[in-house]
């Protein structure tokens, strides 16, 4: 298979990567800006970029390695050994199923920066299934693995015929619960909001007219009518996001990696290597805390260019806490045998948490000089909030060990906004770690410890605050050892 060119079809997701500045250039067309012509010609000559970029990107896929030629001006030509491969990323848009079409993205380890990741737009799902397959090839001495193809590529062939070492699939109750307990609907209800504020202020505007009594109050409660509308529109709109984004979510765990996929008007499947993961997250809102349920990510090693959502990938998005170590167990079998105790914070902890949110009330100040009965009702709404986000955060703040030696396990816990993230991270995957203490903390037997692991191809840094110094101290001398 040498110098083939992409699908025609790959010209459409071209076009996608520069639509914002024909749009651009056509609304500056109708501005009469500048002339019709020219508007015209910048449009034509980014279109036969397009097409020349297309015609002259080709690939080969030889016995030991793919080709890869690009370019217009400077043409690049590159070599990618098949165990130089990291990752090979499968996303099919749904007008792309019936053609048996998809969109690959190889993760390259032996380059840097923009050609550690080389994406093919549209090709045959036969060539993603002939990529595994070399890739698994070169990395097992030679040695044919149908099964692994069948796992992450032809969707007849799913991996219920394969032998794998452990499967979960998401049912639709689980689904339902997912989706409800979801703090989404939040950034659809900003959405929303600023849709439905045109409409506000002038049925605001109708009141201050003057009207009577009677349809004032009607307006009132029109208008609590109407924000109980947009409440529960960003709902639905946040539940079928994540029904779309999740539904057939698929994980298995095969010889090594951890292959997943989901979705419906784009369905990915990805395979990631287990020897990549740099910590495991367990997730929990307050909606899912109560109602005993876990989301699960992975931190690994990825591209920087890759999305945060590539680079901590959920794994899990809902598990019973009553089934989470049993699961777990199946897919990362290295992980502790049980969840570790917590240390216990200090209570003076609780009033450090709740002073340092303290400038949410600076715009409570700010509209007192408007309206001081505005100010005090929003300045009661938001120390209510405060001190309820700052107790969940008292509650749910610390770090804990597995075991003292260099095969346990670190564990953090740490919340915002009445969310919290426990992590776990193996002492050989920590890259540094910090013990801070102010002039003021000794006395108060209290510490930050900041934890540093890799994440994509730079560092996350979980800090958490105002914990035990005795049990900060004990982590610290762990990491040391």
């Amino acid at each position: 298979m040498q110098d083939k060119h992409l699908h025609p079809l790959a010209i459409i997701f071209y076009i996608r990567s520069i639509i914002v500045p024909i749009i651009w250039l056509v609304l500056v067309q109708f501005k009469e800006s500048f002339g019709w012509f020219w508007n015209s010609a910048a449009v034509g000559a980014l279109l036969v970029y397009i097409l020349v970029y297309y015609w002259n990107f080709k690939y080969s896929i030889l016995d030991n390695q793919i080709v890869i030629k690009k370019g217009i001006i400077f043409k690049k030509q590159i070599h990618i050994p098949y165990e130089r491969i990291q990752s090979i990323h499968h996303s099919q848009w749904f007008f792309l199923k019936p053609f048996n079409l998809e969109e690959l993205v190889i993760e390259n380890a032996g380059h840097d920066g923009s050609e550690s990741k080389l994406k093919f737009s549209v090709v045959s799902e036969e060539m993603g299934q002939i990529l595994e397959q070399k890739h698994h090839q070169a990395l097992h001495g030679g040695i044919e693995d149908e099964d692994t193809t069948d796992v992450v590529g032809d969707d007849e062939t799913s991996a219920e015929d394969a032998q794998v070492d452990a499967k979960y699939s998401i049912d639709e109750h689980d689904m339902r619960w997912f989706g409800m307990t979801s703090f989404r609907f939040f950034f659809f209800l900003l959405i929303v909001g600023r849709f439905y504020d045109s409409s506000l202020n002038v049925y605001l505007q109708k009141i201050e007219d003057g009207v009577i009594a009677t349809i004032q109050a009607w307006s009132v409660a029109g208008i609590i009518i109407s924000g109980i509308l947009a409440l529960l529109l960003s709902f639905l709109i946040s539940f079928i996001s994540i029904w779309f984004q999740y539904y057939g979510f698929t994980l298995v765990r095969q010889d090594g990696y951890l292959i997943f996929s989901r979705g419906i008007i784009q369905t990915s499947r990805i395979k990631i290597a287990t020897n990549r993961i740099q910590s495991v997250a367990l997730e929990q809102n307050i909606l899912r805390n109560w109602c005993h349920l876990v989301t699960v990510k992975i931190v690994m090693v990825s591209d920087e260019n890759e999305k945060a959502s590539q680079q901590q990938p959920v794994i899990l998005p809902v598990v019973e806490n009553a089934k989470l170590w049993a699961t777990l167990k199946e897919f990362l079998p290295w992980l502790p045998q049980q969840k570790p105790s917590r240390s216990v914070p200090r209570k003076y902890a609780w009033w450090l948490f709740f002073r340092n949110a303290g400038w949410l009330l600076i715009p409570v100040v700010s509209l007192a000089f408007y309206s001081w009965q505005a100010a005090l009702v929003v300045g009661i709404l938001v120390a209510i909030f405060m001190l309820l986000d700052t107790y969940y955060k008292y509650l749910n703040t610390g770090v804990g060990l597995t075991g003292n030696s260099k095969e346990d396990y670190l564990v953090t816990h740490t919340s915002r906004l009445f969310y919290r993230r426990t992590n776990y991270v193996d002492w050989h995957h920590i890259q540094s770690m910090e013990f801070r203490q102010s002039m003021w903390m000794p006395k108060k037997r209290l510490a930050h410890l900041v934890v540093t692991v890799r994440s994509g191809s730079s560092a996350l840094r979980t800090e958490v605050r105002y914990v035990n110094a005795a049990d900060a101290k004990k982590v610290y001398a762990w990491y040391q050892q």
